[in-house]
């Protein structure tokens, strides 16, 4: 509201001081054209000395001329007086057309902003979301399982997977041994399960079997895989699930 009253006072302020000036400036050019001397003088019973008109001529036309003289027309008043108001008006106009601009760019911001945000919750609610939700152990044909899962509405693209299988002593945490494993991409429709499974190496599944029965392993799965929605968007999960309880003997 402030910048409002700010802006028309100021387009006023100046309309008013330009008018001010102008009126100023014909009224001094109208008293030298009265009492002024020199090589333009309309007075006839001045005298003029002969350095003075010297001096006069060596200046410039517009320095010592009178601009408003009793030999002006009417058709000479009414031009200044359209041509002093076309600049006022062009001035407005100028000062009103930036303001549009400033306006129109500031709801080109806005509504930028605007669609920006759409936009994320748009893809928010219908992107994939894929998470590794449990991981399982058979023992006997010495594979491992990692359940994904999709909770998206869209299709979700697992690009990798790459964990490792570590098995520890339960009390000193030392490693007794551990195993990489890893899996090409895969797609998961929306709300969609996929176990995937992991060939262990031979003899895997029994070691796992004889230290389950004697309750003397830390069994967990540490590591990571990506997954692309169909916003292009890349996502990286870590995978981290202890499954001490998970060995099936």
């Amino acid at each position: 509201m402030l910048n409002r009253y700010w802006g028309k006072g100021t387009a006023v302020g100046l309309t008013l001081g330009i008018c001010l000036a102008v009126l100023f400036f014909v009224w001094v050019s109208y008293l030298s054209s009265e009492v002024g001397c020199g090589q333009y003088d309309h007075c006839s019973n001045v005298a003029v000395s002969q350095a003075e008109k010297q001096e006069n001529a060596n200046m410039p036309d517009w320095w010592h001329a009178p601009y408003v003289t009793r030999r002006d027309t009417l058709a000479q008043w009414i031009m200044a007086i359209l041509s002093f108001v076309a600049v006022v008006v062009s001035a407005a106009a100028v000062i009103y057309v930036k303001r549009s601009l400033d306006a129109t760019n500031l709801a080109l911001g806005e509504a930028k902003e605007a669609n920006s945000i759409a936009r994320e919750i748009g893809q928010a609610q219908v992107m994939a979301y894929v998470y590794a939700d449990s991981t399982e152990i058979d023992a006997i044909t010495d594979k491992i399982y990692i359940i994904f899962k999709n909770f998206g509405s869209s299709p979700g693209s697992v690009s990798f997977v790459d964990f490792t299988l570590i098995v520890s002593d339960p009390y000193s945490g030392e490693p007794k041994w551990s195993q990489r494993l890893w899996s090409d991409g895969f797609t998961l429709a929306p709300q969609a399960v996929d176990k995937r499974q992991f060939r262990l190496d031979r003899g895997r599944g029994r070691y796992l079997s004889e230290m389950v029965d004697q309750d003397g392993i830390h069994v967990c799965v540490q590591g990571g895989f990506q997954s692309l929605d169909v916003f292009k968007n890349v996502h990286s999960h870590g995978i981290n699930i202890v499954l001490s309880d998970g060995v099936r003997a």
